[in-house]
């Protein structure tokens, strides 16, 4: 990032950043896939656990979908900042 600043958001730094953000994008999506995955093993298994375990779980998965929410958020936002 603080090449990319140097650079005044131009130049050779521009792609590495754009390549970043696609990956970015990638991973998020992969994220989604496997949350969703991961959701339905743990509505098989729920009558397993107690209800604070089962509450944690959909809890700590909503959690982590929100953050690979949030860093596909920054990646568009930076990727604005790149095309101004």
């Amino acid at each position: 990032m603080d090449e990319l600043l140097e650079s005044g958001f131009r130049g050779s730094e521009v792609k590495i950043v754009e390549k970043m953000i696609m990956t970015l994008d990638e991973i998020e999506q992969d994220t989604d896939e496997k949350l969703a995955a991961i959701l339905h093993k743990i509505f098989d298994v729920e009558k397993d656990l107690s209800s604070i375990e089962v509450m944690f779980l959909y809890k700590l998965v909503q959690w982590i979908g929100e953050l690979a929410d949030h860093a596909q958020t920054v990646g568009a936002r930076l990727q604005i900042l790149i095309a101004r």
